[in-house]
């Protein structure tokens, strides 16, 4: 799978412009992580395999909540950490 094929596939998968595409290699395997703004100052990350073009998770940054407080990232894990990343390296 390419970058240009993890693009597509999150961009099917979220609402807005692919701004970044990561490649990140672990000791579990390779996933890509693609940023995508969305209206409203929002922000998505969607982390895809590296080999199957599976979708990992998707994590949601809204930078401002509306109510004068900085945003708060969503998704499955609030730990900053993504799917694969090793606490060994």
């Amino acid at each position: 799978m390419t970058a240009a094929d993890a693009s597509l596939l999150a961009a099917k998968q979220v609402k807005g412009t692919v701004k970044d595409v990561d490649l990140r290699q672990t000791k579990a395997g390779a996933y890509y992580l693609v940023e995508i703004r969305g209206g409203k100052e929002k922000k998505a990350v969607v982390q895809i395999n590296a080999i199957t073009g599976a979708i990992m998770s998707v994590t949601w940054d809204d930078h401002d909540r509306g109510d004068g407080q900085p945003g708060k990232r969503g998704g499955s894990d609030d730990s900053g950490k993504h799917s694969g990343d090793d606490d060994n390296e």
